[in-house]
């Protein structure tokens, strides 16, 4: 496993297609977002980051095929919003540019 780790090249990303981020996502799963706003521009300056925003993925077990994602945010505060809501919302015109997901590695009970 730690090889594997060694091996990997942090400058290529894997993509995955929507379902099976829906499969594999789980609680405390991380999303970080890249924005189109202007606030979101001067956050990425300010933290020389590619990301200007991150959100926790929950997952029920009573709702397997439903992504749930909390976020804060300084206009509505700390919300819970389902993948398929921000879904509509990612895109290169639209409010998120793009979205990376993080899977936790760890034992989860």
């Amino acid at each position: 496993m730690r090889s594997e780790l060694l091996d990997r090249k942090p400058w290529k990303f894997d993509n995955i297609s929507e379902q099976q981020f829906i499969e594999q996502a789980d609680t405390g799963d991380i999303l970080l977002f890249h924005c189109n706003h202007m606030g979101a521009r001067i956050t990425r300056t300010i933290t020389n980051s590619q990301y200007d925003h991150i959100a926790m993925v929950l997952k029920f077990d009573s709702q397997q095929d439903e992504v749930f994602v909390v976020e804060a945010t300084g206009t509505f505060g700390v919300a819970m919003n389902k993948w398929s809501k921000i879904r509509n919302h990612l895109g290169k015109d639209k409010f998120y540019r793009k979205v990376s997901y993080r899977h936790l590695e760890a034992p989860r009970s």
